[in-house]
């Protein structure tokens, strides 16, 4: 649903050709951790992404709107999506989805900053653009099943939600054929010091791209996305926190990784596109959505599984729950791949996010800390009776 800051298809999709793949016959050269299937060398089992029924923005045509003070900000943001939706990178990543190549349609500047901002000031902001020209010289108002809006907040605006996301809006709009709700993005200039600030806002906006196209209504007809983690289980969200940097148009922007489905499914190596250069490795929780009994100080067993396709090194991890009403013990350490550890999952308070999800990164031990993980994994915690 969106990128935070730190703290099937009957097609495959040529899973053996991937250098971050493991070997598609025979399993003599198996790592570490894999496991022999049907003469193949298989990862341990990961989150299906699977169509919950919605749409998809098939041919996307996206606006961007800022405020007097983010012309260029805007402009920006317009060739990057410009650029971004007419790559190989973004086909390549969708395609498994009924996702095509897109169009970038200028940037539409309103007057001065909004004091504050929330989902009926979207809806009113949306109507009143109708009719306005943007910087290419065209006209918003042919709206339809593609029209997609990014609004780029301004720095000094109040933003409640407090991060970028994607959603529709509230009411609906007169279209072709009848009247529709559209899917919009909101794209806060969010400084982390990690990355600068102008990678973020890219690593952020293709993020909410993808998950746009292939998720554009979720709060009222849901798209691709994993059912146990419903909307946080997204296909950017699940690659979220690893990135790539790419060469668009001339210029080398950092970009989201997309989860694909078919891959996922075929369990050969790294399910996110992209493929990072270093080799695949990762530590997988099992089971997939973990049970809590009800009720306070209640604990369940969850098992960190690591696996390797390439080194044989120990690995650090992480693990983080979305809810501050489980503690995890251990919450971090070493492992090398083929080890497996138990992880105690306490419920110490009484949760509001049902199910829930758990984060684990992997990093190198000689930087545990560090601000981007080699790969990670979810995995869902889900309240008994």
């Amino acid at each position: 649903m969106h990128r935070r800051p730190v703290a099937l298809l009957g097609l495959l999709l040529a899973c053996g050709s991937d250098p971050n793949d493991a070997p598609t016959q025979g399993c003599s050269a198996c790592g570490p951790g894999l496991t022999c299937e049907s003469n193949q060398c298989k990862t341990p089992a990961r989150f299906l992404v699977t169509s919950q029924g919605g749409p998809v923005v098939a041919a996307m045509q996206v606006w961007t709107v800022v405020w007097t003070g983010d012309e260029s900000v805007g402009a920006q943001v317009d060739t990057f999506n410009k650029r971004v939706l007419a790559s190989s990178y973004y086909t390549d990543s969708m395609s498994e989805y009924g996702v095509g190549a897109g169009t970038a349609h200028g940037v539409i500047v309103l007057g001065a900053p909004p004091i504050a901002v929330d989902d009926a000031f979207y809806d009113t902001t949306m109507g009143q653009l109708i009719g306005k020209t943007s910087t290419s010289g065209e006209t918003f108002g042919t709206l339809g099943a593609n029209t997609v809006v990014t609004f780029v907040i301004p720095i000094s605006t109040i933003e409640p939600i407090g991060t970028s996301y994607h959603t529709e809006t509230g009411v609906t709009f007169p279209a072709t054929g009848g009247a529709i709700t559209i899917p919009y993005i909101v794209l806060r200039q969010d400084p982390v010091g990690f990355v600068s600030d102008f990678d973020y806002l890219t690593w952020t906006q293709s993020h909410e791209l993808t998950e746009t196209a292939s998720d554009p209504h979720p709060s009222k007809d849901e798209g691709w996305l994993n059912s146990d983690l419903d909307v946080l289980g997204e296909i950017a969200d699940l690659c979220n926190d690893t990135r790539v940097k790419l060469s668009l148009g001339g210029m080398t922007y950092t970009l989201t990784r997309v989860y694909s489905a078919a891959k996922a499914a075929a369990r050969l190596g790294d399910p996110c596109v992209p493929a990072l250069s270093i080799p695949y490795e990762n530590v997988e929780m099992s089971p997939l959505d973990l049970t809590v009994p009800k009720g306070l100080n209640k604990t369940a067993t969850l098992h960190l599984h690591a696996y390797s396709l390439g080194a044989t090194t120990a690995v650090h991890w992480s693990i983080y729950s979305f809810d501050p009403s489980y503690t995890l013990t251990p919450s971090s350490g070493t492992i090398v791949p083929g080890g497996d550890i138990a992880v105690v999952v306490k419920r110490t308070g009484t949760t509001t996010q049902n199910p829930t999800a758990l984060n684990l990164w992997v990093t190198d031990t000689a930087t545990p800390n560090a601000t981007i993980p080699n790969a990670e994994s979810f995995s869902a915690l889900t309240v008994g009776n």
